[in-house]
């Protein structure tokens, strides 16, 4: 009926309104694919930045083996399993649990007497049972759950499927997480993996879609404190609880995720616990789509019952669970129907091109936004899969997660099934055939083991749903306890991945199993709670209790765990804390009822706080934020109030294309053209709207400025982790803070602080993966370096650098090739990324992907340099150029300090991370030796260029490693004197050092102002833009910008008045007919292939009746004007153009 509606609606819609309706639909659409990425982002920082999966050590486990552990209840629905229910009691038989304390219910469906045969030939202990569930209606796994509840006695129960291999300690882990938590933990979340992920392509597929969704998604899940999609295996539940809320829903064949919602109506919460249950990934295609589109079904039927009310989710604090509910139960399922409608649309514009058409659908924000989600949304949900093995140590699955858009394709399929069997066939259970695996050549004598080290397994849940019942499903009446009852296997909820949307697509992660049950769970106080409590033994005596212990005492005869500090031995330290020894002793037993308190939770949460913490209480850090603060605002005013902010025609450049996406003829993101890479015109887009910052510079100023505060906090960063010692940290960082010329730099548009930001962003994330080998560490050396490689053609260099170190690194550490090639599959991935990108973009916009090459590189001009093809000239000019830009003394205290910290260090993993700061000195030695480009510097260089200046900026590159080693130096001062005054003392000189060497720079010239001032880049004043800026009246201005410079914002011509290569349409009709078009051309001299001067005879009748020259320059270079106008104003010529630094003249080669 709902279904039917909603295509009436549509029909309906189309037939009054056309191409409005679909324009609306499509917005929606979009909108959906946005939103469900930005929140999916949300959720995997999160979960990468801290796990909150509660962590029960298995020592802290064994300490516990003598404590009275409450009844626990086991349920395993089973349904035509005889071949996998040996493996099951063999994983049951391994789980560490007192027997006398468990119970183990088989349930089995009335009509599968063979796997009611198979469990009794195999005489099992007494706490095994056979229960048979009566024959009805409908036969699905919640209805078997449902029956063997009534047959419980546990106080707490979990389901496992027929072929799951928990973990062995899961069942205590579970019992003490709920002890850890408040009252309101209703169930514990276990993580799910597969034993079998290697068996074919598909279980690959399958597994990494369990590390993402399990290690990932549900982690950054309960974060946020969004409701969570249960796993349909390894869900711990308070037994009290699981009554309350009504059990399952025999109805929905995704019951865990309608559960999951339904505990979070109620109030109560799901915890994730850091314990594995192993099952068997689905390795047949037939089956897997059987599966799967249950999985699908069940998640669209729980959306719509739980939309039956939308209006209950305006009252206050339902918001969160109205975004779970509509961005991961129902978006995350739509978008497998909504997927090929986008990948048809996409294949019809690349084919066909219809651009006008697209441009109706998708208007601009629509457009950019769909953009976005096509390009970095489906490499998005991609690289995450990649991230999920990465964090599990499942490196060999890396490389078949880049081929998981095809998984997500398949998924479609599996959606198509799904809603047929939605509309004729809810809530039909399709049997999923297990035992697959035991019948692989990948198995080993049908034994199962766990291959590689155990993993969490991500699975995207996807609800699962059941029309009608859904808050409180009837039970069946008991039946013998003796029969069988059979499930016909675990609905899992699933997580529907998204899958690869089209130009307006947000990927959809894939379809996942439903996670198992969660990890952390809370303790029950007040009325009866008894089944949370454990009387532990008191191996010796403490302290009195707490008052928070008193209130958690036990009032009923019953065994309890009362949340007390801990165990007869101490947690396991963390290598990262070190705390009191009172501390230590609160982790200790005491008393005669010793409980598990909330120490580990407590313990685990102030390791997740403490960097920042530490971060907020260093002074050293506050001062260093502060001084660069201070620099960066007074040096910005200093050369602003100077009119120094544009003296470099790159840094006019810079502003003229970020104006151009907003003020052009046409506007838009193409107009960040081919040459210059687009980061630094990107961070200049939130100002450079505005005149004044556009015309003055400051819109470029401020992005720079920004990027030079951060590049200051993360050297100190860098150097804190290198010398554990704050104060010289300071010092070092205080070279760069100080340095003259980063200090003019950061105050002009160009793109230097920018790509010193990124760069020193992307060194310290490697030193920290170094030193720390963790996943986020690698995710944030990948994302800088991708930052990098869209700032400066250095970050190219560093990508290339750092993929040496990552292979010598992992030489070093004698890890094996899969970990090797997992890790650079991760790194090059994202880190690459940009380099990708840029070479498609000048592909796509000019028509030739080395575009930018062509343009900035010629071959005969390279061989002219006196550095090319001669290695000695090239690393002398860049040692100089450093020595110039810092100050030779602290250079060669620097270096002195790198052959110290090498010799020290050696092969040690954070030796390779210092190293990449060094990278600067590789890549302009480089760049200068192949011909690449080169510099001229006083007494550098050949005789005829040594009085000239350019592209001495490069030096500043060098800055910050400099001043990274001077920090390793000030903590390990080589001078002879009592160890505790000797670095305080070393500190004080290299201050005194930097601030004088500060003084001497600024007062005897920077040498990056004087290139701008008078060295080759300097953008000198044209003749032309002054007699603009005197008589321009208005009009269009026929330009080509790549072959002379012309300053707009100081001529007062506002941008959309000016047409060139990038105007598009306009451009080839001012060229064919200038008059109708243009007011003012502007015709260079002497430039090869100019498109002006090749398509207008300017020196015809026609065209000189049409236009009058007005200006002439000694280059060449003409101004036209045409003809019949009114007569051109005179207005005073403005005092920035006359400036001394503005008379340089223009240098060739």
């Amino acid at each position: 009926m709902v279904l039917s509606t909603i295509m009436l609606g549509c029909g309906l819609g189309l037939f009054f309104y056309g191409m409005k309706l679909v324009i609306v639909i499509i917005a929606m659409i979009t909108v959906l694919y946005f939103s469900s990425l930005i929140l999916d982002f949300l959720l995997i920082m999160l979960a990468l930045n801290q796990s909150t999966d509660e962590q029960i050590d298995d020592a802290t486990v064994y300490a516990l083996a003598d404590a009275d552990w409450p009844q626990y209840t086991i349920l395993c629905p089973l349904y035509r399993e005889a071949e996998v229910v040996p493996q099951f009691v063999q994983a049951m038989q391994a789980l560490d649990y007192p027997a006398d304390k468990l119970q183990i219910l088989f349930l089995t469906e009335e009509n599968d007497a063979e796997t009611r045969k198979a469990i009794a030939a195999m005489h099992l202990p007494q706490h095994f049972s056979i229960v048979t569930v009566p024959d009805g209606q409908p036969r699905t796994k919640p209805r078997a759950c449902n029956f063997g509840l009534l047959q419980a006695t546990g106080d707490y129960v979990v389901i496992y499927d027929a072929e799951d291999v928990p973990d062995p300690l899961q069942l205590k882990k579970a019992v003490l997480t709920f002890a850890n938590y408040d009252s309101d933990v209703a169930c514990v979340q276990a993580k799910l993996n597969y034993y079998n992920g290697n068996q074919n392509l598909l279980t690959r597929w399958f597994t990494v879609e369990y590390c993402l969704w399990f290690d990932l998604m549900l982690p950054g899940m309960q974060q946020t404190k969004l409701p969570l999609p249960l796993g349909g295996t390894s869900n711990h539940f308070r037994m009290e609880m699981l009554h309350r809320v009504g059990a399952w829903d025999p109805f929905n064949v995704t019951e865990d995720c309608d559960l999951g919602l339904r505990l979070a109506r109620s109030g109560l919460k799901t915890v994730m616990l850091n314990s594995i249950t192993y099952e068997e990934a689905n390795s047949q295609l037939k089956n897997w789509i059987r599966q799967r589109s249950r999985w699908i079904k069940g998640y669209l039927l729980t959306y719509l019952v739980y939309m039956r009310e939308p209006l209950r989710y305006l009252r206050p604090g339902r918001l969160r669970e109205f975004l779970s509910l509509q961005l991961v139960i129902g978006g995350k399922t739509a978008v497998l129907f909504v997927n090929p409608l986008m990948w048809v649309l996409l294949a019809i514009y690349i084919l066909f091109r219809p651009v006008d058409v697209y441009h109706t659908l998708f208007p601009g924000p629509i457009l950019y936004m769909g953009t976005l989600c096509l390009i970095f949304g489906n490499f998005f949900y991609t690289y995450i899969h990649l991230i999920g093995c990465m964090k599990l140590s499942r490196f060999s699955l890396i490389k078949w997660a880049l081929s998981i858009p095809i998984y997500w394709a398949m998924m479609t399929v599996a959606a198509s099934l799904a809603l047929y069997q939605l509309i004729f066939k809810p809530h039909y259970w399709e049997k999923t055939k297990h035992g697959l695996h035991l019948r692989s050549s990948h198995s080993s004598s049908g034994r199962t083991t766990v291959e590689e080290e155990p993993q969490s397994r991500v699975t995207m849940q996807l609800p699962a749903f059941t029309s009608t019942k859904h808050a409180s499903p009837p039970l069946p009446a008991p039946h013998s306890f003796s029969a069988s009852t059979t499930v016909e296997e675990e609905p899992r909820s699933v997580a529907t991945m998204q899958s690869p949307a089209f130009t307006s697509t947000k990927c959809v992660p894939p379809l996942l199993p439903a996670p198992h049950a969660s990890s952390a769970s809370t303790a029950y106080h007040g009325r009866s709670a008894w089944w949370t409590m454990i009387t532990l033994p008191a191996p010796r005596a403490s302290s009195a209790s707490t008052a928070e212990e008193e209130d958690l005492e036990v009032t009923d005869k019953r065994p309890a765990i009362r949340n007390a500090r801990h165990l007869s031995s101490p947690l396991p330290a963390s290598p990262s804390f070190s705390g009191s020894a009172t501390e230590e002793e609160d982790l200790e037993v005491i008393e005669k009822l010793p409980t598990v308190r909330r120490a580990q939770r407590l313990f685990v949460h102030y390791l997740k706080r403490l960097p920042w913490q530490q971060w907020l209480k260093d002074p050293w850090l506050i001062t260093t934020l502060v001084i660069a603060c201070i620099a960066s605002i007074t040096s910005c005013w200093y050369f602003f109030q100077h009119h120094q902010l544009l003296l470099y025609g790159d840094a006019i450049s810079h502003l003229r294309i970020a104006r151009r996406v907003f003020v052009n003829t046409p506007p838009g993101l193409a107009q960040l053209g081919g040459v210059w890479l687009p980061l630094p015109q990107l961070l200049m887009l939130p100002f450079i709207w505005n005149d004044y910052l556009w015309r003055t510079g400051l819109a470029g100023s401020f992005p720079s400025m920004l990027c030079y505060v951060v590049a200051a906090v993360y050297l100190f960063f860098s150097a804190r982790r290198l010398t554990h010692d704050s104060r010289a940290s300071f010092v070092g960082t205080l070279l760069f803070i100080l340095n003259p010329n980063i200090l003019y730099l950061q105050s002009t548009p160009l793109s230097e602080t920018v790509c010193i930001a990124t760069s020193v962003m992307a060194c310290y994330y490697f030193l920290a993966w170094t030193q720390d080998n963790h996943p986020k560490h690698l995710v944030g050396v990948a994302a800088s370096t991708f930052l990098a490689t869209l700032s400066r053609f250095d970050g190219w260099g560093l990508f290339l650098v750092l993929l040496v170190l990552i292979v010598v690194l992992g030489w070093s550490k004698r890890q094996h090739l899969a970990q090797i090639e997992g890790t650079l599959i991760v790194f090059v991935t994202l880190a690459g990324l940009g380099i990708g990108l840029w070479f498609l973009w000048d592909r796509v916009i000019f028509g030739d992907a080395f575009y930018f090459h062509h343009y900035l590189f010629s071959a005969a001009v390279n061989e002219r340099l006196y550095t090319y093809h001669n290695l000695w000239q090239s690393i002398s000019a860049y040692m100089l150029l450093s020595m110039e830009t810092v100050g030779p003394i602290l250079f060669f205290l620097a270096a002195i300090a790198v052959v110290v910290f090498v010799f020290r260090r050696r092969l040690a993993p954070d030796m390779f991370g210092a190293m990449a700061f060094l990278t600067p000195f590789v890549f302009y030695i480089l760049i200068f030796y192949f011909g690449q480009g080169t510099i001229y510097l006083p007494g550098v260089g050949t005789a005829t260029s040594w009085q000239y200046l350019w592209n001495v900026r490069f030096g500043v590159q060098a800055v910050a490693p400099i001043a990274l080693f001077l920090a390793i130096l000030a903590r390990r001062w080589p001078i002879s004197m009592p160890e505790r005054i000797r670095p305080l003392i070393g500190q004080i000189v290299l201050v005194i050092a930097v601030v004088i060497q500060t003084i001497l720079t600024a007062s005897g010239g920077i040498i990056s102002l004087q290139d701008g001032q008078y060295g080759f880049s300097c953008a000198p004043t044209e003749p032309i833009t002054v007699y603009l800026a005197q008589h321009y009246d208005g009009g269009r201005i026929l330009e080509d910008v790549n072959a002379f410079r012309i300053a707009e914002s100081e001529a007062g011509i506002d941008l959309k008045n000016t047409i060139y290569e990038g105007s598009a349409e306009l451009w080839k009709k001012a060229l064919n007919d200038p008059a109708s078009m243009v007011e003012w051309i502007i015709v260079p001299s002497g430039v090869q292939g100019d498109p002006i001067t090749m398509r207008l005879d300017l020196e015809s009748p026609a065209f000189l009746s049409k236009f009058t020259l007005v200006v002439q320059q000694p280059d060449g270079l003409r101004l036209y004007h045409r003809n019949g106008r009114s007569p051109l104003p005179t207005r005073p010529i403005p005092s920035g153009l006359l400036a001394d630094h503005r008379l340089c003249s223009a240098r060739g080669f």
